[in-house]
């Protein structure tokens, strides 16, 4: 007998969660995996798809299935793995905790966009009224995310429940990109000798490329510490990789 949060994803909530991802992602995750409902169809669009399950019985059946089990508690996971996308069915009384979480690995990511698609209970997103919910919600607005609300998509499930649902669906671009739109920015404040926007601007570049470009950094510096106009246009001729 599997706990009482295991509420395997029907076939239209599993089509829902996967619809407009496409077969040229690198790698998936399914952080809440249970028997792989989601697993197996996500594996149809990408090849290499990964898993997470905290029940023991259940991650036996994914491993039978074949499928890559990387960790076992999704809140206590953490990766340098980057994902195209990370699609879940969470248990539906700390949902809120689970896709903060998946957002937050997501911004971390460098190089690879990534999608997150997420079924929760609806109450975890109309009513804000803890901190954990209000965090998600200053997220799915971060990254204007979308909410689209649902009645009896398990009434008629494996498990039955009658929750109305709420599934959430944002892309969250890789810090490199936003690294590359801030510098186009900064350039065109440099043209227009924004002094006071620049200084802040130079800032948050410099911190966000430290991260993901070192050795443009190390070039860069001393022409970012200097103020003066004619630095900051020689600073227009090093173009982000």
């Amino acid at each position: 007998m599997f706990n009482d949060t295991f509420y395997p994803s029907p076939l239209k909530v599993v089509m829902m969660l996967t619809e407009g991802l496409n077969r040229s992602m690198n790698k998936v995750l399914e952080p809440s995996a249970g028997k792989g409902d989601i697993a197996q169809v996500l594996k149809e669009k990408c090849q290499n798809v990964e898993v997470i399950e905290k029940e023991q019985d259940l991650c036996s059946i994914l491993q039978d299935k074949g499928f890559s089990l990387v960790g076992y508690d999704f809140l206590e996971f953490d990766t340098h793995t980057e994902y195209s996308a990370i699609v879940m069915n969470p248990p539906f009384d700390n949902g809120d905790k689970h896709l903060i979480h998946a957002i937050r690995l997501a911004e971390k990511q460098v190089i690879e966009t990534c999608e997150i698609r997420a079924i929760v209970n609806a109450a975890t997103i109309e009513n804000d009224y803890s901190n954990t919910r209000s965090e998600l919600a200053n997220l799915i607005n971060k990254h204007n995310g979308s909410v689209s609300y649902h009645e009896n998509l398990f009434s008629d499930a494996e498990r039955k429940t009658n929750v109305r649902t709420a599934i959430v669906k944002m892309t969250i671009e890789p810090i490199k990109r936003k690294v590359s739109f801030r510098y186009g920015d900064i350039v065109n404040q440099v043209k227009n000798s924004d002094s006071d926007y620049l200084e802040t601007s130079l800032s948050t570049f410099v911190s966000a490329t430290m991260r993901c470009m070192p050795s443009i950094c190390s070039q860069c510096l001393k022409s970012f510490s200097s103020s003066s106009h004619s630095r900051l246009e020689s600073m227009t001729m090093i173009t982000p990789t």
